[in-house]
């Protein structure tokens, strides 16, 4: 789901408490992403990236390192017959060297090349994970608005049956004056209107369980004078993907056994470097001349690791086991989607049937409840009777209440796990 972004709203709701103005759904599932951690994760995982792929990058730079060096040995190269006119100096036994090496990575065999496309897959998935855990914060943010908002409206009905009784109430009271009716009849209506702030009082406590989590959740400052607006009526359930954030951390699973697959073909290629080494020592190149000179060498090295040989066709059934075991998680995962789906779509259906049955029990209860209220007045029934028809009407305007909100709790719950469009 394409979450509206309401960056104004956001300035004025975080850090203002909300006296008796309106909030909507999206305006704390706005706010909840901008006070989670996920928005800063998001931003140093990216970082993180960048940086272990430069430092990948690096190995294609000069390698260098400085040496130094003394050694004693217990016997040196020399000459066992004597020519003519020549005189040489023996070489001593302490010899002195400083040098620095250099190699340079000219063939690889595709190792820095995988290596960068296993960082790129490696911060894919904890991007993805991070979007999971934002999408189960928003689900978990829009739960709760439901429970506030089902809690205001619920509040709603049981004041308005409060305001209803207290009129019968002074109805009755006026009987009372002038001996028209009894005391006992009174009695039962203030019974009633006892049992309704009962009522009223866990209403609030619910209410005010809720606002203190939204506002843990999203950082804003509600209060129980705050008004939960009901989210607009979404026509019909978001269809069914497979593309959620489970599936694509098991999609980028695969790609990492494949490209570690193409790191351990690249291990049983041959390396290839050009190197350099210059140097100051006693001796230098030349073993026979002894004295301190500087000296260089370079060339062409190859490199060829067959020990990693040994693992190839360990390694191969390691990852072709790896992928059966993925394949066997993506065929569950589609399995309990598939279940999940058609759960929320037959709730749907049942509370768009239950909703039109409720509208019509509203409508004839909403009649027995005047023509009750009037009988009351007249002194053809008893309180008692009254109250019975009553409650009736709030029972069923809180069932329509409660499957209209449960309706849109799987309506919305359907966008967030469903929806691949959403931009979290």
């Amino acid at each position: 789901m394409k979450i509206k972004i309401y960056t104004l709203w956001a300035i004025l709701l975080i850090g203002k408490p909300l006296l008796g103005q309106n909030v909507t759904l999206a305006m704390c599932l706005e706010a909840a992403q901008k006070t989670a951690t996920s928005t800063k994760q998001k931003e140093i995982e990216q970082e993180l990236g960048k940086l272990n792929a430069r430092v990948i990058q690096t190995g294609w730079l000069p390698q260098m390192s400085l040496n130094g060096q003394t050694t004693y040995q217990s016997d040196v190269t020399g000459l066992a017959i004597e020519i003519p006119n020549l005189r040489m100096t023996p070489i001593n036994k302490d010899q002195y060297k400083t040098f620095i090496d250099i190699n340079q990575l000219i063939y690889d065999g595709g190792a820095s090349k995988t290596r960068t496309m296993l960082q790129d897959l490696s911060s894919k998935n904890s991007l993805t994970r991070i979007q999971l855990a934002n999408r189960n914060l928003l689900q978990e943010t829009q739960k709760i608005y439901f429970s506030a908002l089902l809690a205001q409206e619920n509040r709603q009905i049981w004041e308005t049956a409060k305001e209803e009784i207290l009129a019968r109430k002074s109805v009755l009271e006026t009987g009372i004056r002038f001996g028209a009716r009894t005391k006992n009849q009174l009695d039962i209506l203030a019974v009633e209107l006892l049992k309704i702030e009962q009522q009223i009082i866990d209403i609030r406590a619910a209410k005010t369980i809720a606002v203190e989590m939204l506002n843990l959740l999203t950082g804003m400052k509600l209060n129980n004078l705050t008004s939960f607006q009901i989210p607009a009526n979404i026509q019909k359930i978001t269809p069914l993907s497979y593309e959620t954030y489970e599936m694509k951390l098991l999609q980028n699973q695969q790609s990492l056994i494949a490209t570690t697959e193409e790191l351990n073909q690249s291990k049983l290629r041959p390396k290839a470097f050009l190197f350099g080494q210059g140097g100051y020592g006693n001796p230098a190149l030349n073993m026979l001349k002894n004295e301190f000179q500087s000296y260089y060498l370079m060339g062409v090295r190859l490199n060829w690791d067959l020990s990693s040989f040994y693992t190839k066709r360990l390694n191969q059934k390691s990852s072709q086991l790896q992928k059966e075991l993925i394949l066997q998680h993506q065929s569950d995962l589609e399995r309990q989607l598939s279940m999940q789906y058609t759960k929320m779509s037959e709730e749907v259906k049942r509370y768009e049937k239950l909703i039109e049955m409720d509208q019509a029990m509203i409508s004839i209860r909403e009649r027995i409840s005047v023509t009750a209220a009037s009988e009351l007045d007249l002194g053809t029934i008893t309180a008692t009777q009254f109250v019975t028809e009553k409650n009736a009407e709030k029972l069923a305007k809180q069932s329509y209440l409660l499957h209209q909100i449960q309706k849109l709790a799987f309506l919305q719950d359907a966008t967030l796990l469903f929806d691949s469009n959403s931009s979290l």
